[in-house]
C-alpha cells in the first residue's frame, strides 16, 4: 500500500508513491492511501523529516470518499475544512509525537473507534464515530512541523533485504499487508543474484502470522474493568463475585480465529473461564447490563440465542484460540495444540463471542483475530471427551441441584432430546419443542428428531 495519486497541491510523491513530501508552506498537503483499508488493518507511517519552522503536527483519520472523486476539490486543511464535510474523520496528532524517525500506526475497529500507537506501543483511543459500513481510505494531512512521511508495511525494504541475505524465504504478503494472515506455505525463493553468493545456508520458512487487533466491546458486565484505553485487557474487580462478562466489539466471522491470553489467575478458586457465543448485540444491553445474571445458566432465559462452555480448563499465560466453522462446529485450542469441538451452533447466524471471567481466571487479554487458515475437519477436531458415565441411565440425568425444566421451571427435567442428548426439559415441554416448526435444541441448535422420557430409579 502506498499513497494515492490524488493529493494536495503542495505534495510530491517519491519512491513509488511510498514517500509523501510537503514541498512548501505548512498546508495544502492532504494525502490518502492508494486503496481502501480493512477494519483493524494498521496504517503504519514513519516520520522521516521534521521542520522546526512550523508548529502543529500530522492530522490522521479516514475518509469514506474515493480519493479519485476528490481531485481538484481538496481544501487547505483536513481539520476542520475536510472534517466538516460528511464522510470524513480526522484529528491532530499530539506534537510531542512528531519526532524524526518515529513510526506511528493507527487503525479503525468494527465499531468505528480509531486507535493509535507510537513505535510499536499502543497509546489508546484516538477518535471515534467512524462509519465502517462503507470502504474507508486512510487520510493524512502532512501539516505543520511534519514535512515528509513514508508508508511502511509490516516488513520494510531494509528488513526484507537483510532477511533475504540470510537465505530465509519470505511470504508474498510480507511487503504488502493483507487483511488476514497468509498461509505458512506461501513463500518466494531467494533471488538468483544472491543465491550464488550464499554458501552453507539453508533456506527456512519465515514465521509470519498476523493477529489483527480487536477490542472488547465497551459494554461489559458490572464486575469487570478494562485496564487500558484500548480495551484489550479485562479484569474481574470483586473476585468473590461473578458477572464479569466481556464481549467482542463486533461479530466474529465463520473461520475467523480469535485468540485470548490468560494474564491473571487466583489459585483459591477451583472453577475456570466461561466462553460462549450470542446473537445479542452488546450495545443493546447498555441500559440493562446490570441485569446480567450471576449464574451463567440463567442466560438461557433471555430472548436472544446464547450458548456457552463453562469451566474451560486453562492456566496462567495460556493462549486460547476459538473458531466457528461453516458447519456450526465451535473449536477450541490451547497453546497451539490440536483443536477439539466444544459445542455446535447455528452456522447461519452472526455471533459475538463472549467470556465470563470467573473462578480461577481473573484477567484476560484479547490478542486479536486471524483468518486464512482452514478450520480443522470433524475428523481432525473430535468432540471433547466426556467423563466416563457411571451407568447409561445415570449419564442422562441432570445433577440433583438442577432439576427444574429450563422452559416452564415448574416440572422436573425428565426427557432427553435426540440426537444431541441434551436433557433440560420436562416431557411436556420437550414434546412442544418437537412439534414446533423446525424443532431445534435450545442449547446447541441441532435438529430434534425425537424426545425420550427418562426415569430416575
Amino acid at each position: 500500500m502506498g499513497f494515492h495519486e490524488v493529493h494536495g497541491e503542495n505534495v510530491r510523491l517519491e519512491q513509488g508513491n511510498k514517500v509523501a513530501r510537503r514541498a512548501e508552506s505548512f498546508c495544502k498537503a492532504i494525502v490518502f492511501s492508494s486503496r481502501p483499508v480493512q477494519v483493524n488493518e494498521k496504517v503504519v507511517l514513519r516520520l522521516t523529516e521534521i521542520s522546526n519552522s512550523w508548529s502543529g503536527a500530522l492530522r490522521l483519520g479516514f475518509t469514506a470518499h474515493d480519493p479519485a472523486t476528490l481531485e481538484g476539490n481538496l481544501p487547505k486543511y483536513a481539520c476542520p475544512d475536510l472534517t466538516n464535510r460528511p464522510g470524513n474523520w480526522a484529528k491532530a496528532l499530539g506534537e510531542r509525537y512528531a519526532v524524526e524517525g518515529t513510526e506511528l500506526h493507527y487503525y479503525v475497529n468494527g465499531v468505528g473507534e480509531v486507535f493509535f500507537g507510537i513505535n510499536g506501543e499502543e497509546k489508546g483511543l484516538f477518535l471515534n464515530g467512524v462509519d465502517t459500513r462503507t470502504p474507508l481510505w486512510a487520510l493524512v494531512d502532512i501539516y505543520g512541523n511534519t514535512t515528509t512521511i513514508q508508508m511502511v508495511g509490516p516488513l520494510d525494504a531494509d528488513l526484507i533485504q537483510r532477511i533475504e541475505q540470510l537465505g530465509v524465504c519470505l511470504p508474498e504478503a510480507a511487503a504488502e499487508p493483507a487483511a488476514v494472515g497468509p498461509s505458512a506455505d506461501m513463500g518466494r525463493p531467494l533471488p538468483a543474484s544472491r543465491a550464488g553468493s550464499l554458501t552453507n545456508v539453508t533456506a527456512t520458512p519465515f514465521p509470519f502470522s498476523t493477529w489483527l487487533p480487536l477490542a472488547y466491546h465497551i459494554v461489559r458486565g458490572p464486575n469487570v474493568r478494562f485496564s487500558a484505553l484500548d480495551r484489550v485487557v479485562a479484569e474481574r474487580e470483586d473476585l468473590s463475585r461473578g458477572r464479569a462478562f466481556v464481549f467482542t466489539s463486533r461479530t466474529v466471522r465463520p473461520n475467523e480465529r480469535l485468540q485470548v491470553k490468560v494474564v491473571g489467575v487466583d489459585g483459591s478458586f477451583s472453577e475456570s473461564l466461561t466462553f460462549g457465543l450470542t446473537t445479542c448485540n452488546p450495545g443493546s444491553l447498555e441500559d440493562t447490563v446490570r441485569s446480567l445474571p450471576e449464574d451463567t445458566d440463567a442466560l438461557y432465559d433471555r430472548p436472544e440465542y446464547w450458548v456457552f462452555k463453562k469451566d474451560l480448563k486453562c492456566g496462567l499465560d495460556d493462549e486460547l484460540v476459538f473458531v466457528t466453522g461453516d458447519d456450526g462446529r465451535v473449536l477450541f485450542s490451547r497453546n497451539s495444540g490440536s483443536f477439539e469441538t466444544v459445542m455446535h451452533v447455528d452456522g447461519t447466524q452472526q455471533f459475538y463471542m463472549f467470556f465470563n471471567i470467573c473462578g480461577y481466571v481473573t484477567k484476560l487479554r484479547l490478542v486479536g483475530t486471524m483468518r486464512g487458515a482452514p478450520v480443522p475437519s470433524a475428523a481432525e477436531a473430535p468432540e471433547e471427551p466426556q467423563a466416563e458415565p457411571k451407568g447409561k441411565l445415570q449419564s442422562l440425568m441432570p445433577e440433583e441441584a438442577d432439576v427444574d425444566c429450563r422452559i416452564c421451571f415448574e416440572s422436573p427435567i425428565e426427557s432427553v432430546l435426540c440426537n444431541c442428548g441434551h436433557s433440560l426439559t420436562c416431557h411436556a415441554c420437550g414434546l412442544k419443542l418437537l412439534k414446533g416448526n423446525s424443532p431445534q435444541c435450545p442449547v446447541c441448535r441441532q435438529p430434534i428428531i425425537n424426545v425420550v422420557r427418562i426415569y430416575k430409579a
